[in-house]
């Protein structure tokens, strides 16, 4: 039988076609081409307030006194060192000079009932204090808890070993001659002064250190919670006849001091007053049977805090590294009220009078 070539080469090219179409459909299949993403045009963009925002000033860094808690003009005059000075009481001596200047004020029995000062200066220096007198046993721990620069007319053998001994910047009468003088309207020896404005330069000279670091400070603050009850007036009895009395003024917001009459600073013939009145009870030991007492201020005890017209009873501790730190019953901090202090040192067993 004779095959028909030009049918069969009909059908196997038909064949052929259909495969190559079924390869090319699978292909497009397999690998579909890519697609460009469709742009739409955007929403117009609707007008919007523009807000400019400045840049806040830094808040102006406020420099605390270390000894009131009130502001300073500047660092500097929070970093000088605190100034201690021994100053009389007794009747010749008084009015003193410079005693309302004192950021702290120290009274303490020196000997037979006489009450003494020791005066600390650090946010205001007077141009002149006095009169100045012998340093006692209680300054050797006072003064260093304060880191102050020490000024008194002399002391006995002992005292003077025990100040040696401490370490304390002695720029006594002694040491320092040129920033003492006397007057003449006082006889010796209750009229010995001495240029306190000119304290720190002649401290250099004489090798002490005239800023700190870290100035010993005293804390200030706000008693929300303390109990407190009223004192528009005490009495403290050094001893009979030195009796300091302290009268709440509500116009000035201080304590006014009197002793025998108002105590008065000759520099302005001003009414002493201030803040804080802190009546802490210590141990009075006396020196070799003397009348001589010996204080150790590197203690704890009793205290009244007395401020804003309130009495605020507290406990009382140092360690020597900074002023005292107080605390109530419960055990909570207790601060002073930013302004000048007086610290009226009493035996453990005299007792004070508050109405």
């Amino acid at each position: 039988m004779k095959l028909n070539w030009k049918k069969y080469l009909l059908i196997g090219g038909s064949v052929v076609a259909l495969l190559a179409v079924a390869a090319a459909i699978t292909f497009i299949i397999a690998n579909p081409a890519k697609q460009e993403p469709v742009v739409t045009d955007p929403e117009p963009i609707k007008d919007v307030e523009v807000v400019e925002v400045k840049p806040q000033p830094d808040e102006p860094e406020v420099f605390l006194y270390p000894l009131t808690g009130e502001e300073a003009a500047d660092k500097s005059e929070t970093l000088r060192r605190a100034l201690s000075v021994k100053i009389e009481n007794t009747p010749e001596a008084r009015p003193q000079l410079g005693i309302a200047s004192a950021d702290v004020v120290y009274e303490t029995i020196t000997e037979s009932g006489i009450s003494r000062m020791n005066c600390i200066y650090q946010s205001i220096i007077p141009d002149e204090v006095g009169p100045v007198r012998s340093g006692r046993n209680s300054d050797v721990t006072l003064v260093p808890q304060y880191d102050a620069l020490f000024f008194m007319s002399g002391a006995n053998d002992v005292v003077l070993s025990e100040i040696a001994a401490a370490g304390l910047a002695d720029l006594s009468h002694g040491k320092a001659s040129e920033l003492y003088y006397r007057v003449d309207y006082r006889y010796a020896p209750h009229n010995l002064y001495l240029h306190l404005s000119q304290a720190y330069a002649v401290a250099e000279t004489h090798g002490f250190n005239i800023t700190a670091d870290a100035p010993h400070n005293l804390e200030f603050g706000v008693n929300a919670t303390a109990s407190s009850s009223t004192a528009n007036s005490i009495t403290v009895p050094f001893s009979s006849y030195y009796v300091a009395e302290w009268f709440w003024n509500d116009s000035e917001k201080a304590y006014l001091r009197s002793m025998d009459g108002p105590t008065i600073d000759a520099a302005d013939n001003s009414q002493v007053n201030a803040d804080n009145i802190v009546v802490m009870w210590v141990t009075y030991i006396p020196v070799l049977g003397g009348p001589t007492q010996a204080i150790d201020m590197n203690s704890s005890g009793e205290a009244a805090i007395f401020s804003n017209g309130k009495r605020i009873d507290v406990t009382w501790t140092s360690d020597g590294s900074n002023p005292p730190r107080f605390k109530d019953a419960n055990g909570t901090s207790i601060k002073l009220t930013p302004g000048k202090t007086w610290f009226q040192v009493l035996n453990y067993d005299q007792s004070i009078s508050v109405s």
